[in-house]
């Protein structure tokens, strides 16, 4: 895994250092960010480009078909990464990539998770309490929809987290009845 680590940074790198060569960084990000959504939400095609049962072949094909309409630079990328045998670490050059381009911005992205869609307001709150914490004014929020949490929210800035979700604070209750027996 940490080798992947590194190996997703440097061709994430290498990819952000070529689009703002050429003037296309908004583009590649764009295209990059429909990967990772895409491998993401397909759970599928990642088991696929991870398998090596699945010949290479066969995952030109499907990455060809899922992503024909797509910009040359990435099938490019795809390319190279068939040619270089490290198409499994698709998905982290991507999302790698992304978090690259963000720092590259100066953007911060909060991931705010809540039982049911939370309101423009409080997304809007949140949003003024990460630039208090940041001093960034570059701040985009991305809302998940996570009914198993109950209530309350779950707050990611970077690494740091604060899970004020009712599931935790039940969870929390419930190892506390496992530790003290009345």
């Amino acid at each position: 895994m940490i080798h992947s680590t590194k190996v997703a940074k440097r061709y994430a790198k290498a990819l952000l250092d070529y689009a703002i060569e050429n003037q296309k960084e908004e583009l590649l990000f764009g295209e990059i960010s429909s990967v990772v959504e895409v491998i993401h939400e397909n759970p599928d095609l990642k088991a696929l480009l991870h398998s090596p049962i699945v010949k290479t072949e066969v995952k030109q094909r499907v990455l060809q078909e899922i992503f024909a309409e797509h910009i040359s630079e990435l099938q490019v990328l795809f390319t190279i990464l068939f040619q270089n045998k490290r198409i499994s670490d698709l998905y982290a050059i991507a999302r790698e990539f992304v978090e690259q381009y963000n720092e590259y911005k100066e953007k911060i992205v909060i991931h705010l998770t809540t039982a049911v869609e939370a309101s423009d307001k409080l997304k809007e709150e949140f949003v003024a309490k990460a630039v208090a914490l940041s001093g960034k004014r570059n701040i985009s929020l991305e809302n998940k929809i996570d009914p198993s949490i109950i209530g309350g929210f779950i707050l990611r800035i970077n690494d740091l987290q604060y899970n004020a979700s009712i599931s935790y604070k039940l969870q929390a209750i419930q190892e506390q009845f496992k530790e003290n027996v009345f």
